[in-house]
């Protein structure tokens, strides 16, 4: 099987959204590729001409199916985001060339607004961290093998809610009181939309509590951030409590604020939501192989 990966990620974290993604396609054949509108750095934009394709190439080179990651964005409005023009075409060109496109994240709020006209709404706070989601529809491909909950990492401040999935007739498969729907798909499944991160590592959260400390302390940020629900045990949760301690003493006192303590906490940590993401990612696969092919 032959998927594209569509990267819309910022710099830093290019090289692990490409790992992890390729972790949930074992045996795939995968081809990456960004938009040439997304400013890159001179880094970034080395690896990007070593390790990937320009969307001529994909399209030439005929994949079954496409993968669309999300992105991180400094201001709502998506239709002034550099990737909105270029991911319009994209996605009309794989309706009508690859079997199945699969949105992560950001992407799936980009195209429920210009295909479905769905626009996200904001939540009164972010969602972050690690939620059990409710497979209510497991007679669905796509739920195949899943248990009656399903862990899934959230990190996000805006949605698509289930009523608007609903709206514009897509299937709700799993979903969550609080961190609300995570997986949906149309009645066709040539279009599923994912609004968690399956494919995050057990780290993932972790680094970016760490950044929003970083903000924190810097100034940058007013209040101190609250830690990801559910990303590790009690005593990893004392270890991040005894540093914010910590932080806010020094901050008090005008004194330098102590390191991170990354890899005393990172031992802590759980990946409860690899299994399940393994398998949805199996699924989708399987359910790829079964779908007709473009004419």
């Amino acid at each position: 099987m032959k998927i594209a990966l569509l990267t819309m990620m910022p710099d830093a974290a290019l090289k692990a959204t490409d790992r992890q993604f390729t972790e949930l396609l074992p045996g795939a054949e995968l081809s990456v590729f960004t938009f040439p509108e997304i400013a890159r750095s001179e880094k970034a934009a080395a690896y990007i001409s070593e390790n990937y394709q320009t969307e001529e190439q994909i399209r030439e080179w005929g994949p079954d199916a496409l993968v669309i990651t999300g992105a991180n964005v400094s201001d709502p409005d998506l239709e002034i985001q550099a990737f909105w023009e270029p991911l319009k075409k994209t996605m009309e060109w794989a309706q009508k060339n690859t079997r199945s496109t699969l949105c992560s994240c950001l992407a799936s709020h980009a195209v429920m607004q210009f295909r479905y006209h769905k626009k996200r709404k904001p939540l009164p706070k972010k969602i972050w961290g690690v939620y059990d989601h409710r497979t209510i529809m497991p007679e669905h491909p796509l739920a195949a093998d899943l248990t009656a909950l399903v862990p899934v990492p959230q990190s996000r401040y805006n949605e698509v809610t289930a009523g608007q999935f609903k709206d514009a007739k897509l299937d709700v498969i799993l979903i969550h009181t609080h961190a609300r729907v995570h997986l949906a798909a149309n009645k066709s499944n040539s279009l599923v939309f994912m609004q968690g991160h399956p494919e995050y590592d057990g780290v993932s959260l972790l680094k970016e509590y760490k950044r929003e400390v970083g903000l924190f302390t810097s100034g940058e940020r007013e209040d101190y951030p609250p830690i990801p629900d559910n990303i590790m045990d009690g005593a990893g949760l004392e270890i991040l409590m005894d540093h914010g301690k910590l932080v806010a003493e020094a901050k008090s006192a005008g004194e330098t604020a102590p390191d991170f303590p990354e890899q005393q906490a990172s031992e802590h940590l759980h990946e409860s939501w690899k299994p399940a993401a393994k398998q949805v990612f199996a699924n989708w696969m399987q359910l790829v192989k079964q779908l007709p092919v473009p004419r």
